[in-house]
């Protein structure tokens, strides 16, 4: 059993592996959608935008093609 110990749940509710699994990607996004529609946060990623960087999934095509061009870079 998983214990619920960063989210607001009452009594700290015990969930089964297939519930934890369920939950924890979506209480996840709601918190990431409560951060950034803070001012707070809209400050900050203005103030470093030179830091902020985003990479594809693993599983993109733009990954692959990366790995690809790493490959062929050798010959």
């Amino acid at each position: 059993m998983y214990y619920s110990s960063f989210h607001k749940t009452p009594d700290r509710k015990r969930f089964s592996k297939k519930e934890w699994e369920e939950f924890t990607p979506d209480s996840t996004k709601k918190a990431l959608q409560d951060l950034v529609s803070t001012p707070d946060f809209s400050e900050w990623a203005i103030a470093h935008a030179d830091r902020i960087t985003l990479t594809p999934p693993a599983d993109s095509n733009i990954a692959t093609n990366q790995q690809k061009r790493r490959w062929f870079h050798w010959f």
